[in-house]
């Protein structure tokens, strides 16, 4: 869990989102963020490079099942 105030930035500040791609040694473009506000879960993580999808709302696109993931990071499998 990476906290805001340890960070020193909220989302949607590119910051939050580095720190947590750096943590665990991963590029933005392999990375799926996942939330429920579109400033902040979509539009901020979308601008660092991620793959964002809303859990409802208006969307990019809507994960209704599981597999579903699969075919939005165009994994093979």
């Amino acid at each position: 869990m990476f906290i805001s105030e340890e960070v020193g930035e909220e989302k949607p500040h590119l910051l939050i989102y580095k720190s947590a791609l750096d943590y665990f040694s991963v590029k933005p473009h392999e990375t799926l963020f996942v939330g429920d506000n579109w400033r902040n879960d979509v539009a901020g993580p979308a601008e660092s490079g991620m793959k964002a999808v809303p859990l409802d709302g208006v969307a990019y696109d809507v994960i209704k099942e599981l597999p579903e993931i699969l075919r939005l990071l165009e994994i093979d499998h």
